[in-house]
């Protein structure tokens, strides 16, 4: 028979595979993959995932309601480093909201490169030239922790101080849900379990980031409710490109 168990610390689960009490982990943190691949005992298997890493931005907020302020947090992001330094290059760069494999995807005309000196400028156009401050939240998780701890510095250099908070999960989704949070940036992980175009359409209980554009708006529902293939995937693409722009 198969025994599931439910081992919530990372540390833990490492442990119990290396002596042997535990036959199997899921999901290992990049940080013990070197660790492990050290162990004649154990054996690693990997497969991309449709799983993103998703900066969250509340966009019904005051400060972060203005593109480029938004533009401004994406430019003053190196996530590249974070890739390489933190989940030691095991991923690759999202081209858009939806990964790379799933249906529809494509890689968006706009992207944002490591750019704190852009990021000051458009910071500045929209009014702030001293640079803001903003509140970030992960919940308990360890990656999660030092993705958010490395942010700070960069964003940092890019005139935009946070305040960084790791909750509880259910204390972090009860305030990404909140009408007025008290953060305006949640470190998230989506998983594409389906391959479906967006899942986070407005209006629905997965539209985190509030952004109630009307012409994403209307992109987004008509890439839901089409059901011709071609013009499904035209509409896939051009909303993936108005969204990372």
């Amino acid at each position: 028979g198969i025994e599931l168990l439910t081992v919530a610390d990372e540390t833990a689960r490492v442990d119990g595979l290396e002596s042997g009490s535990l036959d199997l982990i899921m999901a290992v943190s990049p940080l013990d993959i070197a660790a492990l691949q050290r162990d004649n005992n154990v054996k690693l298997s990997s497969i991309p995932s449709w799983s993103e890493w998703f900066l969250c931005i509340r966009c019904d907020q005051p400060i972060t309601r203005d593109v480029r302020v938004r533009q401004a947090i994406a430019y003053g992001l190196d996530r590249q480093a974070l890739l390489n330094d933190l989940m030691v290059k095991q991923g690759v760069l999202a081209t858009s909201p939806i990964p790379i494999g799933c249906y529809g995807h494509v890689d968006a005309t706009t992207q944002y490169s490591y750019n704190p000196s852009k990021a000051r400028q458009l910071l500045k156009e929209a009014g702030y030239p001293k640079g803001i401050t903003l509140n970030l939240c992960c919940e308990s998780v360890l990656n999660e922790l030092l993705v958010g701890e490395a942010m700070v510095p960069q964003l940092g250099e890019a005139g935009i101080s946070i305040n960084f908070q790791q909750l509880a999960p259910g204390v972090a989704f009860e305030d990404l849900l909140a009408p007025h949070p008290k953060h305006q940036l949640f470190i998230l992980v989506y998983g594409w379990v389906n391959g479906a175009p967006f899942h986070f359409d407005a209006g629905t209980a997965l539209h985190h980031p509030k952004y109630t554009g009307a012409r994403l708006t209307s992109l987004v529902h008509a890439c839901n409710t089409t059901a011709d293939g071609p013009a499904r995937l035209r509409l896939l693409s051009e909303a993936q490109n108005l969204w990372m722009e």
